[in-house]
């Protein structure tokens, strides 16, 4: 299953990067979300960013890739305002907007990874499993 999904998002990411142009953008808010969910409260940290179109025009989007931070501590985990980013969009559609980096290919690398060790597991499993069985 680690395949599949690892493949499905390795296709679209693809897709996504041959139609998509690398910009640099600008943090311009950052958005804390508060998790209370645990025994300890959780912040997220998703930065605003700020770019410019081909066109020059202006376009703003929250990034998907967060930082987090636990208790008080939650001045050193942020992004900064002003911080440059790489992002990738879509020029046909400018608000088709991602963060690049290790998470672009990251993810799908991942789970196909995982998947694949998963099958080679299993494959080694069943070969031992013939060679020990008995002639009835």
């Amino acid at each position: 299953m680690f395949i599949v999904i690892g493949l499905a998002v390795a296709a679209r990411t693809l897709s996504f990067v041959q139609r998509s142009v690398s910009v640099q953008a600008t943090v311009v808010d950052v958005e804390i979300r508060r998790d209370a969910s645990e025994a300890k409260v959780k912040y997220q940290f998703y930065p605003v960013l700020e770019f410019s179109d081909a066109k020059g025009l202006p376009h703003r989007f929250r990034g998907g890739l967060s930082k987090s931070a636990s208790g008080t501590d939650v001045q050193h985990a942020g992004w900064e305002r002003g911080e440059t980013v790489a992002i990738r969009y879509d020029p046909r559609n400018p608000e088709d907007a991602r963060m690049s980096g290790f998470w672009t290919w990251g993810f799908p690398t991942i789970f196909t990874g995982l998947g694949a060790l998963a099958v080679l597991v299993s494959f080694r499993i069943a070969a031992d499993a013939s060679r020990f069985r008995r002639p009835a």
